[in-house]
């Protein structure tokens, strides 16, 4: 688990959280800001182990009778995250990474969703 950009084409996640939630009534939380590692069940092991580079690895154990009971004791742990802004569940639009768009074809975009009576929280610049 690493936090990178992958693009908007690959599987990489862009908010990795080293937090692993069994069926078995526990969580294991490993606290490393590195790269951390999880084999569960693939032809290296039957079990699930992780690891992390250098010489310790600090992780905790949180029990609960439900899912929902050992994430809460996780965000006890590592903090909560605080209440996003209304626009953030909105709906989002782009522009695209790699198409040159102007103004006319980005105001065609807004436009074609207004008159669609679409509610448009962001619409969104990109690089070009």
């Amino acid at each position: 688990m690493w936090n990178a950009d992958g693009g908007t084409t690959s599987g990489q996640a862009y908010k990795n959280i080293p937090f692993y939630l069994t069926n078995k009534g526990y969580g294991v939380f490993v606290n490393n800001t590195g790269n951390v590692h999880f084999e569960a069940g693939t032809e290296k092991t039957s079990r699930v182990q992780f690891s992390a580079a250098g010489e310790s690895l600090e992780y905790f154990g949180m029990y609960g009778s439900s899912p929902k009971q050992i994430l809460e004791r996780c965000a006890a742990l590592t903090g909560k995250p605080p209440l996003l802004e209304p626009s953030t569940f909105g709906l989002w639009l782009s522009t695209s990474l790699t198409t040159p768009y102007d103004e006319a074809a980005v105001m065609r975009s807004i436009n074609g969703v207004e008159e669609r009576s679409i509610p448009l929280s962001v619409f969104h610049f990109d690089c070009f």
